[in-house]
């Protein structure tokens, strides 16, 4: 995935592909890894090419991982792209999927009910969202 896409970008950017650890080719020497330790990386890299700043490019987790590391060094990213963000902000995107069909018949048709019963507990503050 990342080959045809660093072919696309590779005029424009220099491109720096980094596996996170136990990935790809990546060479780790410790049992776990966290954010501030790519942050860490990435500060490696921009020493190595005398730049003060970067963007950013992460797939599925290692969106996560990016996003997570702006905490670390948010001042040197330029701009955040965020491929198939792993778990982020989709937590109940596919609720359709997974409730029953005569449940969602129910739903679907007494929408216009459900709808009223959610705004009167929103008012109430028993949900806080809606």
């Amino acid at each position: 995935m990342f080959e045809d896409l660093a072919q696309e970008l590779k005029e424009s950017f220099t491109i720096y592909a980094v596996d996170l650890p136990f990935h790809g080719l990546t060479q780790w020497h410790h049992d776990r890894y966290n954010a501030k330790d790519i942050a860490q990386v990435i500060n490696l890299i921009l020493k190595k090419e005398n730049a003060n700043k970067c963007s950013l490019l992460g797939h599925s987790f290692g969106a996560k991982i990016a996003m997570k590391s702006l905490e670390y060094i948010g001042s040197q990213i330029n701009t955040l792209y965020l491929l198939s963000p792993d778990g982020i902000g989709t937590r109940w995107l596919n609720w359709s999927q997974v409730i029953p069909c005569r449940l969602r018949s129910t739903v679907v048709a007494n929408a216009d009910f459900l709808l009223r019963c959610s705004t009167w507990l929103q008012d109430q503050n028993l949900i806080p969202f809606l």
